[in-house]
């Protein structure tokens, strides 16, 4: 993303006039189902608005006996980070970025994945909430903040629809142009969780024949406009993996001739060097060989 893009992000959530619209309202969404202690389950915080919103400034403050173990961003109406979503002292969690279009409807924020540790009840609040008008001002909203709790059980471990653990999946892979930057594109994704919360995204790529490393990514991941060939995958708190490819064949149109041309002439050079090296029955005349 461009800088003046994060720069006017921050303005943002610096410095606007406020004003309250009953309209707009955050809460979290507790899980379905029994949670007992040991279960792994999450927890959607989302956002319903009338008013065309595209920056948001959220704090997250939950308590009781959970342990927080990461947060999913995947389907996250935010496209803009300002900051990685991270626990701070006192079990508070930021929510903060801004849409790449203004956004109005009902949509996620963020998932956090916890894992029930105690028998007890847990709750969620929001000390802190500042959502941004699409209004060309950056008129500050105080959104109507709903808490909640839900009670976590004695027994044994279960995912919140009461399951067994499983392998989650990938829902969709998307390639879309990058608006704000021609030399990129973005990968958009969608992960289904599968109870057991989400260790890690990850993403490696080729240009050309070799792979860069594996990396960490967020919704969307930029990758360079000339990549044919993306590898994604999702890792799970017990050690599942999903992965899956997505090509981009168009990049292969015009310099894909010359890429297979460069090819083959490497493939034809190889040989000539085993053939010549092979010496013997690779150089002989087939009549000396009898």
């Amino acid at each position: 993303m461009k800088k003046n893009t994060l720069l006017l992000i921050f303005l943002l959530l610096s410095a606007a006039p406020v004003c309250a619209i009953a309209a707009t309202t955050v809460r979290t969404e507790a899980p379905t189902g029994t949670i007992t202690v040991g279960s792994v389950f999450p927890v959607r915080v989302l956002l319903n608005t009338d008013e065309p919103l595209n920056a948001y400034s959220i704090t997250l403050n939950f308590q009781g006996p959970l342990n927080f173990l990461n947060a999913n961003n995947a389907n996250s109406i935010i496209r803009v980070w300002q900051s990685n979503p991270k626990m701070l002292p006192g079990n508070d969690v930021t929510i903060a970025g801004g849409s790449i279009a203004p956004f109005k409807g009902s949509g996620e924020l963020l998932t956090l994945n916890f894992r029930a540790i105690a028998a007890g009840t847990a709750r969620f609040t929001f000390p802190d909430a500042r959502v941004y008008l699409a209004d060309g001002k950056g008129t500050a909203v105080v959104p109507v903040s709903r808490p909640a709790q839900f009670s976590v059980l004695p027994g044994a471990p279960k995912t919140a629809n009461g399951a067994p653990p499983g392998t989650g999946g990938i829902e969709f892979l998307t390639l879309i142009v990058d608006p704000l930057n021609a030399s990129q594109k973005l990968l958009g994704f969608s992960v289904v969780d599968s109870g057991l919360g989400t260790k890690s995204v990850e993403m490696r790529y080729r240009t050309g024949i070799f792979w860069t490393p594996w990396g960490f990514i967020q919704n969307p991941a930029p990758v360079p406009r000339n990549a044919w060939q993306i590898d994604f995958r999702v890792v799970d708190n017990n050690g599942n993996v999903t992965e899956q490819f997505i090509y981009d064949w168009g990049v292969l149109e015009v310099p894909g001739i010359v890429f297979g041309l460069i090819i083959v002439g490497i493939l034809v050079v190889v040989w000539e060097i085993i053939r010549k090296r092979g010496g013997g029955a690779l150089g002989r005349n087939p009549k000396q060989m009898l």
